[in-house]
């Protein structure tokens, strides 16, 4: 839209240029005419700035549907995260157009080594776990869900990520075409460190 206020200016400019010396010509011919070559006539330029304009709308108009469609086509996913009683869980719904492949779903430790990460698939109770990579539709999701006298492989995972706190944990998720990295809650936070203590396993913060 701004190249398009520009060239709009730009031609304005020409065509206050362009009355300006019209003026010159017509006020005063004996001196002036001799240097001033034949503009044409002013339905020439009328139907010349039109067509110019024309171009300029159908470009900006192809340009606009592309990253309209663009946008119809990147993945949106928004993660949902619960924890209440005797359960907690984290949601990764789809909420584009277009399905999604999600490969991976990470505890992520941002400041920890290299990045470090916990799956969250491979440490669900058996009866329960989900097998990724997973094709997701619109407003379809994948759901990690623990019971808490279910959740001592996942904790003890999560225990070797060395955090500074529980602020420096996060969720990523990773897509065919990308990731999307969210803060933890601070109720799954609060969940985890209460369930983590009363399995006797410790956290590394700080450390």
């Amino acid at each position: 839209m701004m190249w398009l206020k520009v060239g709009a200016f730009i031609l304005g400019c020409l065509l206050c240029g362009l009355l300006g010396l019209t003026a010159g010509v017509n006020f005063n011919p004996q001196s002036s005419v001799r240097f001033i070559p034949d503009w044409g006539s002013l339905g020439d330029w009328v139907s010349g700035i039109g067509a110019l304009l024309a171009v300029a709308m159908s470009l900006y108009l192809v340009r606009r549907n592309e990253e309209q469609q663009c946008e119809r086509e990147r993945e949106k996913l928004e993660v949902e995260q619960w924890a209440e009683g005797l359960f907690c869980s984290v949601r990764v719904i789809s909420k584009g157009f277009f399905p999604c492949t999600v490969k991976a779903v990470f505890f992520y430790g941002s400041d920890g080594p290299n990045g470090s990460a916990v799956q969250l698939a491979p440490h669900m109770a058996e009866e329960g776990r989900i097998s990724l990579p997973m094709r997701i539709e619109c407003r379809e999701d994948i759901q990690f869900a623990w019971r808490v006298d279910k959740m001592a492989s996942l904790l003890n995972a999560l225990s070797f990520l060395r955090l500074n706190s529980m602020e420096d944990l996060g969720i990523k998720v990773v897509t065919v075409t990308g990731e999307l990295i969210v803060p933890i809650s601070a109720e799954l936070s609060d969940y985890l460190i209460g369930a983590a203590r009363s399995e006797g396993i410790k956290f590394r913060f700080g450390e």
